[in-house]
Parts: structure tokens; sequence; C-alpha cells
């Protein structure tokens, strides 16, 4: 069982690391610094930065009687502020980046599931779109769901209930840990196809945090109940419930 829950306990990390960092805003700040790039590697080959600089001065001089720059780059609509273009070459970068972002993350993929769309889009900016991120909340909650399951039956079958706290808390602190370097180890995939998955797991130092810490509360309460007076107390009220959850279904157990 503690095995379980700790596995439970990684793959909600998971979804939930994924979860987090998938939103339109973290994407924008991940990539804005080398779009091009992860785009390219996506398959898509929006050249962004280089239709900015060479059309900048154009965009410049089109704002002098308008209001907004509108153009079109690999089936994209990018709709620029002129108040954007006085901020500068930047400023439009970053504006234009917001535009496709928004665009991929919030397209209605059509198709019947998760592993459809993951295994046949053609779109490999599917895995940052809204649809994507709703799947994996949904994974977070069933496993959510299932660490509790296995927790409830932890509590019965444990003999001192005070050892369910320091279980619960060792293994949560356990589950936190890969996420400490994630970034790190990620980050040396620079020139690969999978420089995309530090923005995935980019929000992944603070899961780490939020689980650690969680942990070693849980950890710490066990401690305190076993090494202290009130441990006494609570362990019987504790044993005392499961004595009579068991001995009440013995009963109907016997009537039946």
């Amino acid at each position: 069982t503690g095995i379980l829950l700790l596995v439970s306990f990684l793959a909600g990390n998971v979804f939930l690391t994924l979860a987090l960092s998938i939103t339109p805003e973290n994407i924008q700040e991940q990539v804005v610094s080398n779009f091009d790039e992860i785009s390219e590697l996506a398959g898509e080959n929006i050249n962004l930065t280089k239709e900015l600089e060479e059309n900048f001065y154009i965009i410049e001089e089109y704002c002098v009687n308008n209001s907004d720059y509108v153009f079109s780059e690999q089936g994209y609509t990018i709709d620029i502020s002129c108040d954007v273009v006085e901020q500068g070459p930047d400023a439009v970068m970053e504006e234009g980046i917001n535009d496709i972002v928004d665009e991929f993350y919030y397209e209605d993929y059509s198709c019947d599931s998760f592993w459809k769309c993951f295994l046949n889009s053609e779109n490999p900016l599917f895995l940052f779109s809204e649809q994507t991120k709703d799947y994996l909340k949904s994974k977070f909650y069933f496993s959510l769901f299932i660490s509790l399951f296995l927790i409830a039956i932890m509590f019965f079958l444990v003999e001192q209930k005070t050892n369910l706290f320091l279980a619960t808390g060792s293994l949560l602190i356990i589950s936190s840990l890969p996420f400490i370097k994630v970034n790190t180890l990620l980050s040396f995939f620079n020139y690969s196809f999978l420089q995309f998955l530090p923005v995935l797991f980019s929000k992944a130092y603070f899961i780490f945090t939020i689980t650690f810490i969680t942990g070693i509360i849980i950890l710490s309460l066990g401690i305190a109940l076993k090494f202290f007076n009130i441990g006494i107390f609570i362990t019987e009220k504790l044993d005392n419930f499961a004595s009579r959850y068991k001995n009440s279904k013995e009963e109907i157990f016997k009537k039946k």
C-alpha cells in the first residue's frame, strides 16, 4: 500500500506540475526569448522575430495614421496595437507572441480524446492548449482521490494510528524530491526536439516546495502525536473508532 501511495503522490505531482505550467501567461513568459526556435522544433516554423525585425520600420510608418497593425504568419492572425509599437521592437515581439500563444492555447482541437489529439494532431502545439490543461487537471484530481483512498485503507491496516501520519508525511517528502532539479536537468535539451519540455515543467520547483512543506507538517504532526501524551489520547480514540467500525461490519455480516 505504501508503494502504491508513493506512486500516486508522484503521479499527482507530475499532473499538477504540467497543469499549472500550461497557462497562456506562463507559456508567453517562458518562450518569449526563443520563440522561433521552439516553434520550429514543434514543426510550425513561425519566424516571428525575423518578420518583425525586417518590417518594423514599415509597421512604424503604418502606425502614423492607424491604431493597429494586423498581419498573418503561418495561419496565425497577429494584431499589434500602435501604442505598443511606440515602445519599440521588443514590446512588439512580445505582443505578437502573446497573440499566437492565445490563439493556439484556446483553439478548439476537434478530436474525441486527449490521446487521439496527442497521437494524431498535426499541430504539436496542442500540448500547450487549454484542452491539455483540462485533461491533466482531471488526472490530478483522480490521483488525489486514489491517494486519499489508499490513506483510508492504511488507516485501518496500521495498528498504531500515529504511524499513518509518519508514513504519509515521509512519502510526500520523498515524492517531492525528484522535482527539485527537474528544470536543471531539462535545460540540457537546448539543442534537441525536447527543448519545449522546460516550458511544461516550469512550475516543478513550486510543486516541490508545496509538497515538501506539506510532508514536513504531516510528519511533524506524527512525531508530536507519537512522543507526547496527546498522541496516546488521540491514538486510543482512533483505535476505538476503527474497532467499532470493524465490529459493526462483522455484526452486519452475521445478520445476513
